[in-house]
């Protein structure tokens, strides 16, 4: 009776069916009827949708990119300070996302421009939610949608993806070109350098910011980074004199040995 007995295709139409009588609706949902509202779009709407996504997905993809897109007018009559409609919009963009899962066979260039296409026009959200999704789109998807950024003259989304997929030899050529417009992407890829265990490309990339801007050095997070960075960098002096030592006690141990 829920809709659990239904096939994905008649759960879809049931979706539509209830999408577009609420947006026909002229009743006015104030500050306190708004939470029951977008509670009840979340039950016969958003939920449904994320539960068919992987069985229709292109179907499922059409209609939650409709509705967010379509949210502003959608919501025209409703109250939305309080803040509730935020979980019916996460949940719609869930669905959105896993129907795109869904389709990562088909060329990711194909999957990555229509991506890319919702994203420009969507206000709601910014390049954080790859953060979220990046495992269930991939990285092959991701850094498509990161070059696109890029050929649309949008460094700092550019650079956010590529922080966020990792991709250590785009932020170098960025780096090289003195393409970083503002400290944190400075930050950012120094971060990523030292979990590569590159200590000393970090330190001339903080020393290079330091060259460019005197007063960089006030910053806090500046400063952490760069002793982090100073810090790691002695450990691997330390490992490197170590391994010689070690080195220089076996070569001694084996001339020892052929004296015997």
């Amino acid at each position: 009776m829920n809709g659990y007995l239904l096939s994905a295709a008649e759960v879809l139409k049931a979706v539509e069916k209830e999408y577009a009588r609420r947006a026909r609706s002229k009743r006015f949902y104030d500050y306190y009827d708004a939470d029951a509202f977008f509670d009840e779009l979340t039950r016969s709407i958003a939920n449904p949708l994320v539960g068919i996504a992987h069985e229709l997905p292109e179907q499922a993809e059409s209609l939650s990119v409709k509705m967010m897109l379509e949210f502003e007018r959608f919501t025209r009559n409703v109250d939305t300070s309080s803040g509730s409609w935020m979980g019916y919009y996460t949940i719609l963009l869930d669905a959105w996302m896993k129907s795109l899962e869904a389709q990562k066979n088909n060329d990711p260039a194909s999957i990555a421009k229509k991506t890319f296409t919702v994203v420009e026009r969507e206000f709601y959200f910014g390049i954080e939610i790859f953060k979220k999704y990046r495992t269930l789109l991939g990285t092959d998807i991701l850094r498509v949608i990161r070059d696109m950024y890029y050929q649309k003259k949008l460094p700092r989304e550019a650079f956010g993806l590529s922080i966020i997929i990792k991709d250590l030899d785009f932020l170098a050529m960025a780096f090289k070109n003195d393409e970083f417009c503002h400290s944190t992407d400075y930050f950012d890829y120094v971060r990523l350098l030292m979990e590569d265990l590159r200590s000393d490309d970090a330190l001339a990339v903080l020393n290079s910011q330091r060259a460019d801007d005197e007063e960089i050095i006030d910053n806090i997070i500046w400063n952490e980074l760069f002793i982090q960075a100073l810090i790691e960098e002695g450990k691997k002096e330390d490992l490197r004199l170590l391994t010689k030592c070690v080195q220089i006690r076996w070569r001694l141990l084996n001339r020892l040995t052929q004296v015997r």
